[in-house]
């Protein structure tokens, strides 16, 4: 697309080019045929003509050559600046890709230690009870000598103790 546009615009930069061109030949050597009569005089203001031609024509084209050219560098300085901008930019995606990866890992970590915890937890909390209540049923039957009851309310107090200190574990960590 934008080499059409430069292209066209060439073009008829060419085209208008040429029809001055032409005109300014024809009519200028008509005035000057008909003011001038010896041959000599009518070859130096051609030769003078053509010189002034040029130069008028030379600083037509480098007047639009060069706005061109600061056209272009201006699209350039845009250009890289909008590169720039996006360069800026994805550093700073990548930079919160890596702070979300970090924290997704934490998030990870988090969750497997709070599971390891919860297992744990209820491990200790399980073991005890299953001491309480095993040996309270235990203790229903009547058929256990004296001794051998005292040893089953031993251990359910014992279990009872070791709850008791997970239950206060718990309660400290969680009004820490």
């Amino acid at each position: 697309m934008r080499i059409e546009g430069i292209y066209r615009k060439a073009l008829k930069i060419a085209l208008i080019y040429l029809v001055l061109s032409a005109l300014y030949i024809i009519f200028s050597d008509r005035i000057v045929n008909n003011l001038f009569q010896d041959a000599e005089q009518i070859g130096k203001i051609q030769t003078y003509k053509g010189f002034g031609f040029i130069l008028v024509t030379s600083a037509i084209i480098f007047i639009l050559v060069y706005r061109e050219l600061l056209i272009q560098r201006n699209k350039n300085a845009l250009i890289l600046e909008q590169k720039k901008q996006t360069e800026e930019l994805y550093e700073k995606i990548r930079e919160t890709n890596i702070e979300l990866i970090k924290a997704k890992e934490k998030a990870e970590e988090n969750d497997k230690l709070k599971t390891a915890f919860l297992q744990n937890l209820s491990h200790e909390i399980r073991t005890p009870l299953n001491g309480i209540s095993g040996f309270a049923s235990l203790l229903k039957d009547q058929h256990y000598a004296d001794d051998k009851r005292r040893r089953f309310a031993d251990v359910i107090i014992k279990s009872s103790e070791q709850l008791l200190s997970v239950v206060s574990d718990i309660i400290t960590i969680n009004i820490a």
